[in-house]
Formats: C-alpha cells, sequence, structure tokens
C-alpha cells in the first residue's frame, strides 16, 4: 500500500512576513494531496484570525475540516490564559486521510538556552486494518549539539 507523506512548517500559522496564513496553510496542504502530514510550529487551541473563516473553530480544526481529516496535537510549550488570550500551547500535530487511533507527546531533553523541543507519535489505522506509526518533531536548526542531544532522546521512543 502505498503512503504519501508530507511535513510541513507553518511558522505559526503566519507567512514569513508575519501576516496570518491559515487558508493559505490549507490550499497549500490540500494541492498536496497527502495521506499523512506532519506539522511544525502549531498553535493550538488558535482561533482562526482571519474574518473571512469561522470563528467557531481553532485553526487546526479548520484546516483539519477543510482537508476531510483527523487530527492530533502534541505541545512543547505552553502559556497560561491573560487578560487578552486564552491559554494556548506550541508544538507538533498529525494531520490523517485515516483514523488515529492513538498518539503520545514526548519532550526531548531540554537544552540549556534552546526552546523545549518535543516528539509527536501518532498510530494511524491504514485501510486495509494495520496500523501505521508516524512521528513528528522539529529540531533545534541552529545548535549542532542541541540537535545530537535531541537526536538521542528521539531514539528512546522510536
Amino acid at each position: 500500500m502505498l503512503v504519501r507523506l508530507l511535513t510541513f512548517n507553518i511558522h505559526g500559522w503566519r507567512t514569513w512576513r508575519g501576516e496570518p496564513n491559515i487558508a493559505g496553510v490549507a490550499d497549500v496542504l490540500a494541492s498536496a494531496d497527502a495521506d499523512i502530514i506532519g506539522l511544525n510550529e502549531v498553535f493550538h487551541p488558535q482561533r482562526v484570525a482571519d474574518p473571512q473563516l469561522p470563528t467557531d473553530q481553532t485553526a487546526l480544526a479548520y484546516v483539519a475540516e477543510k482537508l476531510g481529516m483527523h487530527y492530533v496535537f502534541g505541545p512543547c510549550l505552553r502559556w497560561p490564559a491573560t487578560d487578552t488570550l486564552p491559554e494556548h500551547s506550541y508544538g507538533n500535530a498529525i494531520l490523517s486521510r485515516w483514523p488515529i487511533i492513538a498518539s503520545a507527546a514526548h519532550h526531548l531533553t531540554p537544552v540549556e538556552g534552546k526552546e523545549q523541543r518535543g516528539l509527536l507519535e501518532g498510530r494511524v489505522l491504514l485501510p486495509d486494518g494495520r496500523p501505521f506509526t508516524v512521528y513528528v518533531t522539529h529540531i533545534d536548526h541552529t545548535d549542532e549539539n542541541a540537535r545530537l542531544t535531541q537526536l538521542r532522546a528521539i531514539r528512546t521512543w522510536t
């Protein structure tokens, strides 16, 4: 069975200019026609900020619904609610054409001076009834020692 995989760093649902881009992310993902998608730099639950889109869904739920996919989110960082923002998290997500029957979010070994990174593990039930495990991570891109520490941690779960 052929399974089409895609990973995409969505930069917190924004363009490189910092403009909201939730619909744009959904359009790019739809055009890729992947079966399973790993997303990095996902804010969740972040409400859709585009006035042309529904406000009763999170951005992740909106994109999953538009693609007709199931989803799971794995937080790496969490922020408490403030006067202007609800509680929210930042991390990785998996979107799948098929049911996600189990998932686990793992924190990688902390590296001093670096943001907390994580590994999201998802078990997808393929149409033929077999389970398929997929992992999504976003390791440090600036420091080789940090990457090596994070990769050693990943080996614990894979």
